[in-house]
């Protein structure tokens, strides 16, 4: 004897996989979730600014290398030399 089949509801019929993770996601773990993402969008900004400050922070410490190397330079010149000649 054939296995009578019961009616089932279409979500049923299309099963978990098929529903997306917003749906199927409890209130707390979709909040989760939520907060998880925000602090990656961040921290993405973040990494560029970041990068933009170390940047200028480069460009900056070689000028000051630069005129602190030539300042140095000036005053080797100046103080350099002993009243003996040396």
């Amino acid at each position: 004897m054939a296995k009578k089949r019961t009616a089932k509801r279409a979500s049923a019929r299309k099963g978990a996989g098929a529903k997306p993770g917003s749906k199927r996601r409890s209130k707390s773990t979709a909040k989760k979730a939520s907060r998880a993402k925000k602090r990656t969008t961040r921290a993405r900004a973040a990494r560029g600014t970041l990068k933009r400050v170390r940047v200028a922070g480069e460009k900056t410490w070689k000028a000051l290398k630069s005129t602190t190397a030539h300042v140095v330079e000036g005053v080797k010149g100046t103080f350099g030399k002993d009243e003996n000649g040396r």
